[in-house]
């Protein structure tokens, strides 16, 4: 997994050798902070390659605004290791994305 593009403290946008993209999105509920993890799927993969930046941004808003809704296709329990190893090699190498 590589990230393809970030908002600082909001969301990731990651690619997997399968030309998956995820979108690994922070949310708050009340005093509990949480991530959601989404393969995005036929509908949304389109609208965030199409608006780049802007259209994951703008998922994200959505998924925060509703993670009940998400949840039940938050992959966090068996992708979270290759999400964190991704955005570590990321920083490592300055926040340079793939975009």
């Amino acid at each position: 997994m590589i990230v393809v593009d970030h908002a600082v403290a909001d969301w990731f946008l990651l690619r997997d050798g399968s030309d998956a993209y995820w979108l690994d999105v922070n949310c708050n509920s009340s005093a509990t902070s949480f991530s959601i993890l989404l393969q995005l799927n036929d509908t949304e993969l389109p609208h965030v390659l199409a608006g780049r930046h802007a259209g994951c941004a703008q998922l994200a808003a959505q998924i925060q605004a509703r993670p009940h809704a998400y949840a039940v296709r938050d992959r966090s329990a068996l992708h979270g290791s290759r999400v964190l190893a991704a955005v570590q090699a990321c920083r490592a190498a300055g926040g340079a994305t793939a975009a």
